[in-house]
Formats: C-alpha cells, sequence, structure tokens
C-alpha cells in the first residue's frame, strides 16, 4: 500500500521526532511506499525553519515533541501546514492529549506500535479527508462535550432513516458498547444486533460501528463535516 490515488505528484511529508532512529525508521517506511519524505526535523522549531522553504502536505509529529504547551504546539504545526493534514504519533494513548487533538481539529492520532499496515491505511484515510483515532477513545470523545442523541439537530437530520431501534443501538455505540453488552441491555440476540449494526452503517454510509459513533457525535456537537476512526465493524 502507497501514497496513490491522490494524483501523479507523491505525498510530500515532514516527520517531527527527536529520536533520530524513529525518525529515520520511519523515513524508510514511508518512501518505501511512495510518500516523499521532504523534511526530517528533531523539534518544531526545527521544523518551522525547515517549512519556510519546503512544502508538506502531510506533517507526522511524535507526540513527545509536544512538550508541555501540547495546544500551542499544535497550533504552530497547523499554521505551518494550513493546506495539508497533522497527525499526532504516540508511543500510549493519553487521554488529555488525544481530547486536545480532536478539540484543535487534528486529523490523527496513531500509535506508533502498531503494524505497518494499519498505519498505512490511517495515513491514507488521513489523506482523503477523514480524521483517524483510536477507537477505544470514542467514549472519551463523546463524552468531552457531545449533547445526548435525543438532541433534536441530529434526530432532525437522520429524519426517517434510521428506525427507533437502530437509534438505540448508536447511542450505544458512542457510548463504547459492544455488540454483547447492547443485546444485554436490549434483550434481544447477539445476531439480532449485528444486524442492525450493518443496515444503520449502510444507512449512514459509513464503514464500521467507530465511523458511525463518532459521525453522530461530531454531528451533534459542532454540525461539522463527518468524522470517522478507526475500528472494526
Amino acid at each position: 500500500m502507497g501514497a496513490t490515488g491522490m494524483g501523479p505528484e507523491p505525498v510530500s511529508v515532514a516527520i517531527v521526532d527527536g529520536d533520530p532512529l524513529s525518525r529515520h525508521g520511519l523515513e524508510g517506511l514511508l518512501s518505501h511506499h511512495g510518500y516523499q519524505v521532504s523534511i526530517g526535523a528533531s523539534s518544531i522549531e526545527e521544523f518551522e525553519q525547515e517549512i519556510r522553504r519546503i512544502d508538506a502536505d502531510l506533517a507526522l509529529v511524535d507526540g513527545r515533541v509536544l512538550a508541555d504547551d501540547v495546544r500551542g504546539s499544535l497550533a504552530r504545526l497547523q499554521e505551518r501546514v494550513p493546506n495539508g493534514q497533522v497527525v499526532v504519533l504516540a508511543q500510549q494513548v493519553e487521554t488529555q492529549v488525544v481530547l486536545t487533538c480532536f478539540d484543535r481539529g487534528i486529523d490523527g492520532y496513531l500509535i506508533k506500535t502498531a503494524d505497518t499496515e494499519p498505519l498505512l491505511a490511517a495515513l491514507t484515510l488521513v489523506r482523503n479527508g477523514e480524521r483517524v483515532y483510536p477507537s477505544d477513545m470514542l467514549a472519551e470523545l463523546v463524552r468531552a462535550g457531545v449533547p445526548s442523541l435525543n438532541d433534536r439537530t441530529l434526530s432532525h437530520e437522520l429524519g426517517e432513516s434510521l428506525s427507533a431501534r437502530e437509534r438505540e443501538i448508536l447511542e450505544m455505540l458512542m457510548d463504547g458498547a459492544s455488540n454483547k453488552e447492547m443485546a444485554n441491555r436490549l434483550d434481544i440476540a447477539e445476531a439480532t444486533v449485528k444486524v442492525h449494526v450493518q443496515r444503520m452503517l449502510k444507512r449512514l454510509n459509513v464503514d464500521n460501528r467507530t465511523q458511525a459513533a463518532v459521525w453522530a457525535a461530531t454531528r451533534m456537537g459542532s454540525g461539522t463535516p463527518p468524522v470517522e476512526d478507526e475500528g472494526g465493524a
């Protein structure tokens, strides 16, 4: 998998990582899969110097270089790539950092320990205009400021497209419930839950349960375009 499908020109990438071994490893991986690594910086300050003479379509920044001023550092990165995407690569999920990234409109928060294929797939989603966040952070993102599914804005937008049962399931997806948990709450078979989930995904035109939940959360929270998150259906 590479950076194909985005046009004849390769995607220009800036990598900001204070660990030379990690940075060079990522450079090699991306170059091998069709990306053009134009900037390799060890700090945001160095990145700001380099970006003045070399453009980048995508900035990948190690979470550790954000230091104590996460919000300010993210703002500086976004300012330098106004027409591109910014993705944070972290060693582990840090709840507050994820919430700050989501609030700032950062395009992705990915875990460095992910295998090559999921990482490349996530970057492709980002380049296609989607936002990619850890699926196990879904409930936290929803609780961070998204109102109840009963909100009339969402009800009006969905109109007749979802049944009452599918709305119930969508609300539970926003809470991070598994199929088994939903079956227990609704007192129905788990296989029936799966049928409802698949029908709901088709009606919402999303690929998996996490995308459906974040789609609903985003539409209800700010009226912005659909937001996508990685995770299985």
